[in-house]
């Protein structure tokens, strides 16, 4: 019989914490999560997602059901679709520090060395740094083979019998 009596406080205190996190999650001015797509378990909205139109039709329906912004679950992560420009641009420009971060799946965590690729990570100090040697890596390539052509001509020129000295003055002239 004590089972009993700890069963129905267990109940009770489960649906007090699931009513505090509703509340929570409600603010004064209503809710902050953009409508949603109804989505299962483990495959997410993929069952709202089958259309006979191509895919631009299909965003275009589901934009007149749900609104200029509304969200879905692909897989177990939620993704928020933007279709009105002015949104997209606060999005991308003005909060893009917040949706700068990349989903972690179990498959880009095994190609990627636990997400820490540049493609992959997520937006972070580690990631701004490996961000900036890539870029310097790319620039200072760019700029090398302009310079390993200058190296790949000044060897033809020592090579040659006679360019000691038509090597001096084009080293002098462009130096």
């Amino acid at each position: 019989m004590a089972w009993f009596l700890y069963l129905c406080v267990f109940l009770v205190v489960g649906l007090v914490l699931l009513a505090l996190q509703l509340k929570l999650r409600m603010s004064a001015h209503g809710p902050q999560e953009p409508p949603h797509l109804p989505a299962l378990p483990l495959i997410g909205s993929l069952l709202s997602l089958r259309s006979p139109h191509p895919p631009h039709v299909l965003f275009k329906e589901l934009q007149q059901k749900y609104g200029q912004t509304y969200s879905l679950m692909l897989g177990s992560h939620c993704v928020i679709v933007v279709n009105q420009h002015t949104h997209a641009k606060e999005v991308l420009l003005k909060k893009g520090k917040i949706f700068a971060g990349r989903p972690r799946t179990v498959t880009t965590d095994i190609l990627t060395r636990d997400g820490r690729d540049i493609a992959f990570g997520d937006y972070s100090a580690a990631w701004r740094f490996h961000r900036k040697i890539v870029h310097g890596a790319l620039c200072m390539f760019g700029e090398g083979s302009a310079s390993i052509e200058k190296i790949s001509e000044y060897t033809g020129l020592l090579w040659s019998h006679d360019a000691s000295d038509s090597f001096t003055e084009k080293s002098k002239r462009e130096f």
